[in-house]
């Protein structure tokens, strides 16, 4: 075998670097490969770099050399578009303001059960400078108001898009604002008691767990300026505030702990909607498909005839008014393939028939069930054979999950 010879530097120099950046970008997933990729040469290091640590976690000993190694933070703290804050460390929280200064394309927090105090002296740190465009709160410790959570939020005026979970505070009471019913934090202070308005530049916001319902009734005051609301488990104060949100044109939401009657029409106020994921499971385990079936034109009849696990899909489907390019339904978990005959496919094939559908997905869970993924997938094919029309993409998921697989 002959010896492999190293290219000279002089030829790799003239590689362009569109190679560089197009051989690194199809490393990116692969944490290894990147490391070893930096090593060839110094425009591989550069290019690696950026990916390698575009999002970190503030680990003290990390952070402290970042601080301390001028070679190490000249190289590595520009590279940093995202910081991961886990639980709230001062020491940390000291070395990040020697090193803010220098990440120049910062843009992205995350802070993992913070406290307020803490998120609000990384806000004071940047000052105020908007440069963070994406701002995430998960599990942070309790506020001690909405307004101390709303004057937080307002440390960073540039976000554009907004995940929050589990936001907590201290005491609430009713407010009741025309037709509009929910459960929304005392507010407390100024001396004039008004609120912070939403932030101006927000335009995607995910929430969920505690709060959304009052989270979305003060983020509903500018919501014409949002587009993608993400709310997988809305509660029935919450699904009266996403009513209020009809500039939206990416949903993804899901309903617990309602009645069905108080989600009918929930889509009609939905104007500019394109892209839709429903996150409900449909659970048909243990009902019997109807001995005949429902031949009705009516679509409401027809949902009367369904199973109440049903009933309300079929609902909230006849009230989207908007013209959909994406629709993921409800996951539908069956223990037999007959069980698909109570899904009301008439309603989705009227949805269909009336809209420029680009990509539909279905999921279906089988469990440990013997039944065919592939008999299950036509079955479904040929119940849309009438609404999907020639440039729909349909995308059938058959997924064997049960409590059992969930186990091991």
């Amino acid at each position: 075998m002959a010896d492999i010879t190293a290219m000279p530097i002089e030829l790799t120099d003239r590689i362009p670097e569109e190679i560089y950046a197009c051989i690194i970008s199809a490393a990116a997933g692969d944490k290894t490969a990147l490391q070893n990729l930096s090593l060839v040469c110094h425009a591989w290091g550069t290019s690696s770099r950026l990916i390698l640590f575009s999002s970190i976690c503030a680990y003290p000993p990390f952070m402290n050399y970042l601080a301390q190694s001028v070679e190490g933070g000249n190289r590595i703290l520009p590279c940093i578009r995202k910081i991961r804050f886990l639980r709230s460390s001062r020491t940390c929280l000291a070395t990040f303001e020697r090193v803010a200064p220098q990440m120049s394309n910062l843009c992205a927090l995350r802070f993992l059960s913070c406290s307020a105090h803490y998120i609000a002296s990384v806000g004071r740190i940047l000052d105020r400078d908007g440069r963070i465009r994406t701002l995430e709160l998960l599990h942070p410790r309790s506020f001690r108001s909405f307004r101390q959570f709303q004057d937080i939020l307002a440390l960073y005026p540039g976000i554009q898009t907004l995940v929050l979970e589990q936001i907590k505070w201290g005491r609430s009471v009713t407010y009741e604002g025309g037709t509009v019913s929910a459960r929304v934090p005392q507010i407390e202070g100024p001396e004039d008691g008004g609120t912070v308005p939403p932030l101006e530049n927000l335009r995607a916001v995910t929430v969920v767990g505690d709060g959304t319902a009052s989270i979305l009734c003060w983020l509903a005051d500018g919501a014409d300026r949002i587009r993608t609301l993400v709310a997988p488990r809305l509660g029935l104060d919450a699904c009266r505030q996403i009513v209020r949100f009809p500039h939206i044109e990416k949903l993804v939401v899901g309903f617990r702990r309602v009645r069905f009657e108080d989600i009918e029409g929930t889509m009609s106020a939905f104007r500019a909607l394109r892209y839709l994921v429903i996150s409900n499971e449909i659970d048909l385990r243990d009902s019997r498909p109807p001995s005949t079936p429902n031949t009705s034109s009516n679509n409401q009849f027809r949902a009367l005839e369904l199973p109440r696990q049903t009933h309300w899909f079929s609902l909230l489907l006849s009230s989207i008014s908007s013209p959909l390019s994406h629709l993921t339904f409800p996951v539908i978990t069956l223990d037999s393939e007959k069980q698909l005959e109570l899904v009301d496919w008439d309603a989705i094939n009227d949805l269909l028939c009336g809209s420029c559908m680009r990509e539909v997905v279905i999921k279906v869970n089988i469990g440990d069930n013997p039944i065919s993924s592939e008999h299950i997938e036509s079955d479904i094919r040929q119940r849309l054979s009438e609404g999907l029309r020639k440039g729909t993409q349909l995308i059938v998921e058959v997924w064997k999950y049960s409590l059992e697989t969930a186990k091991e």
